[in-house]
């Protein structure tokens, strides 16, 4: 069944022929019964092609087109029955369908070889593909085979690519000094290039493939050149790309549709080419190894080093389980005390607030403002006879800091300092003024609690702060080392936004040094279209690029929206260099940053 990005890139191929009802008053009764048989067969054989393409379904449509008798009569005004426009669409449905089946078919060949050669480019990069008792996976097959006999041939006789009897091992083994496993990176590389031209020749006829669907669309609107574009087609994909474009033999065919075309196209498609693509990998032993054979060494490794942490964990139980009860502890205590109890807090902060002081309270200045007046009112009325209403004028003096009177009779008992020490004026002025000192200080200190007062939940937030800090580094920790080998991530993660940078840089490198064609027949040999190779690994790209924005980018989004119309922008064969060139300019410029372009480049090779 074709891919999500296949429908898209067929979407202009959508049937605009419309079915009209045609009348003949002139036939007789006999021949229009036989039509309507005729229609109504022909009306099911097209219903039929609602469902998915299957090479069995083309193969019962072909041959019931065979059986049904082909009636050509035109009327006088030369208008084509309606059987002829069901049986050129049903024809134009199978063609189409075949045609999506073909694009999917090499887009995935391709796909997969692309896949298989970066994985081995990946080995190639590594430092540390050979470990032991894994000479790498490079080296199972190649040509250096035969030039290092050493250990990973000796002890693993089947990577050799001739097989080693027992004798012949121990001969050699003997002989040998047991030398260094060889690099794998020759290996690799082989392995790669090989990958690299399947690949190449798959977009290829990928690419010839997509330029033919301006012929497919013209001939489903005319069907007259159905013919030819069925023989261009079934050649491109039986690889005879000479003979697709070359003029067409005019035979007396036996009907006008190309059924002939239609049935070697599904064979191809269907059953030869994808069963010579699978045998041509595994002939030349291209593929990655088994899963098994990558991990075998640690299947081997670790039911022994499961078996002595067990044993030492059981040895060490008792201090294991006082551990895991320091560990509870210490969790609840820093769950309680450094992160609920300082919540509360600040939400009981927030809701109510606290009148009372800090540092001070406002009853306690009160009282030594107080204090403060009652003895500097005191030594007024004894040493300065002050009547009532001096005394309320000098009360007022006393609140707003103002002790005049008394600096006076300070100044003027210090003149006498024993006189008035023995009489007591003295010490009651220095006294009041000591009372005077303590009320600014409260006063200093009141100002202080204010400020304090005004910054609460300020202190409150930077109590609760390292507590927090500490969860969401946990938090992220944990959810980096349970999401990030999957490849979870926001916008799919750095492992598939990596895979889409790749694809953007070799979309533009494509576009700028266009490779050279195997074939120089068809379309594009001028300087502004695309040539079928560059087009196939265009659409090899972008069709990476479609799949990751479907899948990873937020759904019902502009930034999906957007890279979804480029994208679509770049997969149109219309488009030339430089249209595409501008379109892929857009992209780095709107979307490099979001996706994070700029950053991804460095970095280790990543496998899958």
């Amino acid at each position: 069944m074709p891919s999500a990005f296949v429908d898209h890139l067929i979407k202009p191929l959508s049937l605009s022929q419309e079915i009209q009802d045609v009348t003949h008053p002139t036939q007789s009764e006999s021949v229009t019964q036989t039509e309507a048989g005729t229609k109504e067969q022909l009306q099911n054989l097209l219903s039929s092609l609602n469902r998915p393409l299957s090479a069995s379904l083309v193969v019962d449509t072909v041959g019931s087109l065979t059986q049904i008798q082909w009636h050509a009569d035109i009327s006088a005004s030369g208008i084509i029955s309606e059987n002829d426009i069901l049986r050129a669409a049903i024809v134009s449905k199978l063609l189409v369908g075949l045609y999506a089946e073909g694009i999917d078919s090499y887009l995935s060949q391709a796909t997969d070889a692309e896949t298989e050669a970066e994985w081995w480019a990946d080995i190639e990069r590594s430092s540390g593909s050979i470990s032991f008792g894994q000479p790498g996976p490079c080296c199972t097959a190649g040509p250096s085979h035969s030039k290092s006999p050493g250990f990973p041939i000796i002890f693993f006789a089947y990577l050799s690519p001739q097989p080693l009897s027992l004798n012949a091992a121990k001969q050699r083994l003997a002989s040998s000094s047991i030398p260094s496993p060889p690099s794998p990176a020759p290996e690799c590389t082989f392995k790669r290039r090989e990958l690299e031209k399947i690949r190449d020749q798959r977009a290829e006829t990928l690419g010839y493939l997509a330029h033919l669907r301006n012929d497919l669309a013209l001939a489903i609107q005319e069907p007259a050149n159905i013919r030819s574009c069925a023989h261009m087609f079934t050649c491109i994909a039986q690889g005879d790309i000479k003979k697709a474009f070359s003029p067409l033999e005019t035979l007396d065919w036996p009907t006008p549709e190309p059924l002939n075309e239609l049935l070697a196209l599904s064979t191809a498609l269907y059953k030869t080419q994808k069963a010579e693509h699978q045998q041509l990998l595994e002939s030349r032993d291209l593929l990655r190894p088994s899963r098994l054979t990558l991990i075998w060494p640690r299947l081997l490794l670790l039911p022994p080093l499961c078996f002595y942490a067990l044993r030492s964990a059981y040895a060490s139980r008792a201090s294991l389980a006082e551990f895991a009860i320091d560990a509870k502890a210490t969790a609840e205590g820093f769950v309680r005390g450094w992160l609920l109890d300082p919540l509360k807090d600040v939400v009981k902060t927030v809701r109510a607030g606290s009148e009372d002081g800090v540092i001070v309270q406002k009853e306690g200045i009160a009282a030594d403002i107080a204090s403060l007046e009652r003895m500097t009112l005191s030594l007024a009325k004894d040493q300065l006879n002050y009547n009532n209403e001096q005394l309320a004028n000098l009360s007022q003096q006393i609140r707003l800091g103002d002790l005049t009177q008394v600096l006076q009779i300070y100044e003027e008992d210090i003149r006498s300092p024993l006189k008035s020490a023995v009489t007591g004026n003295l010490l009651r002025s220095v006294f009041i003024q000591v009372q005077k000192a303590k009320v600014d200080i409260d006063q200093t200190l009141s100002g202080i609690d204010k400020l304090l007062k005004s910054q609460e939940l300020t202190f409150a937030f930077v109590g609760v702060a390292p507590a927090l800090g500490i969860v969401y580094l946990l938090g992220g920790t944990v959810m980096a080392l349970w999401s990030g080998g999957r490849g979870v991530g926001r916008y799919g993660g750095k492992r598939n936004i990596r895979g889409v940078w790749s694809a953007m840089r070799r979309t533009e490198r494509l576009l700028i040094s266009q490779p050279k064609n195997r074939h120089p027949h068809g379309r594009g040999n001028d300087t502004s279209s695309i040539p079928p190779l560059t087009s196939g690994l265009l659409l090899l790209s972008v069709a990476r690029l479609r799949a990751y924005a479907e899948k990873y980018l937020p759904p019902r989004s502009r930034l999906r929206d957007g890279f979804l119309e480029d994208v679509g922008d770049l997969e149109n064969p219309d488009l030339g260099k430089l249209d595409k060139m501008k379109v892929i300019e857009r992209m780095w410029r709107c979307w490099g940053e979001t996706l994070g372009w700029g950053s991804i480049a460095v970095g280790g090779a990543s496998r899958s």
